[in-house]
């Protein structure tokens, strides 16, 4: 997304005016933490769609508490069936099925094959 949609996004989702709008859910939401691993999290985004899971990242880094609950928030509100978060010193990831609240660590590969049974 580029930075101005961004800020357009997040003005018109502060002043609830995406209530009314229905968009189609994503299967995956990558929470983002921090900057330095979204070029990873790019490449496994477009895995995950060139396979056909559809994926997006929360647009807004979470530098407090506050934005971090603020992605949790979002997450919940669009009922997405599953979020990844990137480990920031590996290539692990891990996978949390937000229904049942299983987790599975592993590559990308591996948690491709967890989210289509």
């Amino acid at each position: 997304m580029y930075h101005h949609d961004k800020i357009l996004y997040l003005v018109l989702e502060e002043l609830n005016l995406f209530k009314d709008l229905t968009l189609p859910k994503p299967k995956v939401l990558f929470l983002n933490y921090n900057e330095e691993n979204i070029p990873n999290r790019l490449k496994a985004l477009t895995e995950l769609r060139k396979n056909g899971i559809s994926a997006e990242i929360y647009p807004d880094t979470a530098t407090s508490n506050k934005k971090r609950q603020k992605q949790f928030k979002y997450l919940q509100q669009r009922e997405i069936e599953f979020v990844i978060l990137d480990d920031e010193i590996g290539d692990e990831l891990s996978l949390k099925n937000t229904k049942t609240g299983n987790v599975v660590k592993g590559n990308l590969e591996d948690l491709m094959d967890e989210i289509n049974k």
